[in-house]
């Protein structure tokens, strides 16, 4: 390793050490009760779960009831949930479209 790149790794490194943390957006937190869903797919289909069209701008793509949750609902799955076709927000309640959105 020559000193040019130790010295840009170095660089590279305190860059990021200085940099603020990413703060979550406490406005895209995910309510109780609700849990994001692949609508795109029947391989999530299944389980007890409809399209909540109340919070979900988007509604679903092609399925919208008897969906199973997605394993992982996080911050940055709900944010790409509010904007995707494919992915919406669900919950166990009767708030599902039915038919599918396409």
């Amino acid at each position: 390793m020559n000193l040019r790149t130790l010295a840009a790794a170095g660089a590279a490194l305190l860059a990021l050490a200085a940099a603020p943390a990413a703060q979550a957006d406490p406005a895209l937190t995910l309510p109780d009760g609700l849990s994001v869903c692949n609508t795109a797919s029947q391989n999530w289909q299944g389980g007890d779960l409809v399209v909540d069209n109340s919070i979900d701008p988007q509604g679903a793509l092609r399925y919208a009831d008897n969906l199973r949750p997605m394993k992982t609902n996080g911050v940055g799955l709900y944010n790409a949930a509010l904007h995707s076709r494919a992915l919406a927000v669900c919950d166990a309640g009767n708030t599902g479209g039915g038919a599918a959105n396409y």
